[in-house]
């Protein structure tokens, strides 16, 4: 459970840490399907791209153009980095 803020959150320096690592801590144990991390992050993309438009900020609305396809681009490439991190934590396992 993603902890409430502080009603003086602004001046807790601590607190986005602890948000950040339960946010990490509550992946690891409840982990996505990739079809719903695609779903979130396109969401996420979205309503970025549309906050992006309402203070016409059009270099970032423009990257964020298609957000399913930005969502895509993510889950792929930290799936490809978990490829990779396996590998070598295999291969330096089996070294030792």
């Amino acid at each position: 459970m993603i902890p409430e803020p502080p009603p003086d959150y602004e001046e807790d320096p601590d607190y986005y840490d602890r948000l950040a690592e339960e946010v990490f801590r509550d992946g690891r144990e409840h982990p996505l399907s990739r079809e719903e991390s695609v779903r979130l992050i396109t969401r996420v993309a979205t309503v970025m791209k549309e906050s992006a438009e309402a203070r016409g900020d059009v270099e970032t609305a423009a990257k964020l153009a298609d957000p399913e396809r930005v969502a895509i681009d993510i889950v792929d490439r930290a799936e490809k980095a978990e490829r990779r991190w396996k590998k070598a934590h295999d291969e330096h396992t089996t070294a030792e």
